[in-house]
């Protein structure tokens, strides 16, 4: 996904566009029941792309779309597990913020408790 931003960004500046900051939008989770039966949610993260201190935010899928396309900021998604034991599950999530530790380094200050959304078995 961050790839796709960086190209348009530069494909935008070289054709003297202008890139204009969005205003972000941000939403929190509220996980169905056929999640909670599957185990997992999807959940969608932006960034300044050109500061990793800037602040993180979380947002729908439905505008992942849009924020790609403005240019000024990174996206990312990870796959946030919702059921089972609780160390299973903090385990995975942990696994999830590391696996795009590279696009979106400090995602883990913004996630701290591992067990949110959870239903424990």
């Amino acid at each position: 996904m961050v790839g796709n931003v960086l190209r348009y960004a530069a494909a935008s500046l070289n054709n003297g566009d202008k890139i204009k900051p969005i205003r972000i939008q941000t939403y929190v989770p509220s996980p169905s029941d056929v999640e909670y039966n599957t185990g997992y949610i999807e959940r969608y993260f932006v960034q300044k792309i050109n500061d990793n201190d800037s602040t993180i935010y979380e947002i729908d899928n439905s505008y992942v779309s849009i924020i790609q396309a403005n240019g000024l900021y990174k996206v990312t998604s990870i796959r946030w597990r919702i059921k089972g034991v609780p160390q299973e599950i903090m385990n995975a999530n942990k696994k999830s913020i590391e696996f795009v530790k590279m696009e979106m380094p400090k995602l883990g200050l913004y996630l701290p408790n591992l067990l949110q959304f959870a239903k424990v078995n």
